[in-house]
């Protein structure tokens, strides 16, 4: 990657400190790795634009939750993911995988630019 990004770190994600009206049903099935029920959910066609009070979408809980097919399938429907904030859940959450591929993804976009 030729150009250089920090990391601002934001309140952590903390799903069980959450309101329950915060977290919706497809976002607790991305973070608890629910393929099945969150391809339902969208069969049905669940908002996945929703912002929780912190203002995270999904593909926050998708990351946090570690489920790549659950992130691939967002990142299809949105391309326009706020990829550096997404590393930072990765991050949080241990998932060397998904923090590897989110940095090439950042790496490419970066070149592109």
């Amino acid at each position: 990657m030729n150009g250089t990004f920090s990391l601002v770190w934001s309140e952590p994600l903390n799903v069980g400190s959450l309101p329950w009206s915060a977290v919706t049903i497809n976002k607790s099935s991305s973070f608890n790795n629910s393929i099945n029920c969150f391809k339902y959910l969208l069969e049905c066609k669940a908002n996945i634009n929703y912002l929780d009070f912190g203002g995270r979408d999904i593909s926050h809980y998708a990351v946090a939750g570690g489920n790549f097919e659950i992130i691939r399938i967002i990142e299809r429907m949105n391309p326009e993911l706020k990829i550096i904030d997404l590393i930072e859940i990765a991050i949080q959450f241990h998932h060397l995988h998904i923090f590897n591929w989110l940095y090439n993804l950042l790496a490419v976009s970066q070149d592109n630019d």
